[in-house]
């Protein structure tokens, strides 16, 4: 691994808080590549995955050019295939756009860089990925933090859960387990330790 940056993959099911701990490694100027935010502006910018997503999913797809996520997620949270279609249509240039990003990355000033995706394990990703993070906190927790986010009801948030791998699973791939059941300063002092771990691994 001494000619290029190590890749770290942060992933976890939905409330875990694997945004909150890519932040966290942020703050030792870590480059943290968010998946999702890729995702959602190749949804909103890429003119052929428009043009699938609305052949597939139909106009309602986009509200005056601007993808309407809950549209979308209405449909394939309740229906597995609607799902592994959407992700057929926007994974692959997402990939695309990670590698690149990666690519620019100097191993002279970043040791790592940590890749944060809901669907790191079984994908395109987990190939490229030297370590798995996995972020863990307990279902009541997980649904307290949403609930109180206040942007899911309940109905929403077990949907999402149930389209998700499980835990239990998720850990068969995980190199590092980053338990957030309790106080950010509790994940904070957890990170601190992985970072140096990251460092030393070089």
């Amino acid at each position: 691994m001494k000619n290029k940056v190590m890749i770290i993959g942060i992933t976890g099911g939905i409330g875990s808080g694997k945004t909150i701990a890519s932040k966290l490694f942020e703050k030792y100027s870590v480059p943290v590549i968010n998946a999702d935010v890729i995702a959602k502006s190749i949804a909103e910018n890429n003119l052929r995955v428009k043009q699938k997503i609305v052949s597939r999913f139909g106009a309602e797809s986009y509200n005056f050019n601007n993808y309407n996520r809950k549209y979308i997620a209405k449909i394939v949270f309740q229906n597995k295939k609607a799902l592994k279609d959407l992700n057929r249509i926007i994974h692959p240039p997402t990939f695309v756009k990670i590698k690149n990003k990666i690519n620019l990355l100097e191993p002279q000033k970043n040791k790592y860089c940590i890749i944060e995706a809901a669907l790191i394990l079984k994908t395109q990703l987990q190939k490229i990925i030297d370590y798995i993070i996995m972020v863990e906190a307990d279902k009541t927790i997980k649904i307290k933090r949403l609930i109180d986010a206040g942007n899911l009801s309940s109905e929403q948030i077990k949907s999402r859960m149930k389209s998700q791998m499980s835990d239990k699973e998720m850990k068969k791939y995980a190199d590092f387990i980053l338990l957030n059941n309790s106080s950010k300063a509790d994940l904070k002092k957890s990170v601190s330790v992985l970072h140096k771990i990251f460092l030393s691994l070089k």
